[in-house]
């Protein structure tokens, strides 16, 4: 791995709040939920995934004062991700209800906060290095104080770093100038099925850079220009596939640090997501011991 790259996260962070359901319930009506727990997830699970596959990383996003990101701090520090500014004395971090059901779909309700109103002046003050790989989430483009800082930020502080994009399930509600902007500038987008879906529907100039279009477990694909190739994912049984196309992401980032090929990149991030998908919580990423141990086995 190039020991300079490093992987900047502006993906935001919050607190999930996770509910174990055997069902949803009928509109109106209620549900007992078997589990609940408090996870801290959004960007971390990038950062968390690239992280323990050996890659520098460090979140660049804005955090608040309070409980949440009281959480938050204490989890990024544990994971020895770098927290590169300084608390907002504004509010607290935000949160994601998650119901999470039997066969591990699950559904999210999102309440922004601190994370969603970075200042440009504390984004302008990090030092970037030109080696820098750079993750950017589409959630934080529909937000209406983020979308425009972050917009502007990548436009005017990045030149040689590589961007990669997920837009999220959110993409819809992304303004088009933001969302074409970036697509433009981006190195690598990574996207679910369903959301390359709207693209094809919405955008003409989407394949200016390769597309990974993550399948769960059906694998994922590598769409650029002509090139369409497919890559298998283990077959696992999934618990929980909450976070796995961040940890797909951060796998992917992290090989690609080391000198992959996109191709070896998804391939390898293919695994990580299905170790992932057999673990309960968000940022269930696996080492890279672990991802060897599979893979032999599965020889």
């Amino acid at each position: 791995m190039n020991s300079e790259s490093r992987l900047l996260g502006l993906g935001s962070i919050l607190v999930d709040e996770v509910y174990q359901i055997p069902h949803f319930p009928n509109r109106n009506g209620d549900v007992v939920a078997t589990n609940h727990f408090r996870e801290v997830g959004g960007g971390l699970n990038v950062l968390v995934s690239a992280h323990r596959l050996g890659m520098e990383t460090a979140y660049a996003g804005a955090h608040g004062t309070g409980a949440n990101a009281d959480l938050i701090r204490s989890t990024l520090t544990k994971n020895g991700i770098e927290i590169l500014q300084e608390a907002s004395v504004a509010e607290d971090s935000g949160s994601c209800i998650t119901f999470l059901e039997p066969d591990g779909s699950r559904t999210f309700v999102t309440h922004p906060g601190a994370e969603a109103s970075p200042q440009l002046s504390s984004l302008q003050s990090l030092k970037i290095r030109q080696s820098d790989f750079v993750y950017v989430s589409g959630y934080d483009l529909i937000y209406p104080n983020s979308g425009p800082v972050i917009s502007r930020f990548l436009e005017e502080s990045f030149s040689e770093q590589k961007v990669i994009f997920d837009p999220g399930p959110l993409i819809a509600e992304i303004p088009p100038a933001f969302l074409l902007a970036i697509m433009d500038r981006a190195f690598t987008i990574s996207l679910n099925a369903e959301e390359f879906e709207y693209l094809s529907k919405n955008e003409s100039s989407f394949h200016a850079c390769p597309l990974v279009i993550r399948q769960g477990p059906d694998g994922a694909r590598v769409l650029h220009d002509s090139i369409d190739l497919h890559f298998p994912a283990p077959k696992v049984t999934a618990i929980d596939t909450t976070g796995a196309g961040d940890t797909h992401l951060g796998a992917t980032i992290a090989e690609l640090a080391r000198g992959a090929s996109l191709a070896e990149a998804v391939e390898f991030a293919n695994v990580c997501a299905a170790i992932s998908v057999t673990r309960l919580g968000p940022a269930t990423a696996p080492t890279r011991a672990e991802v060897v141990e599979l893979l032999e086995r599965n020889e």
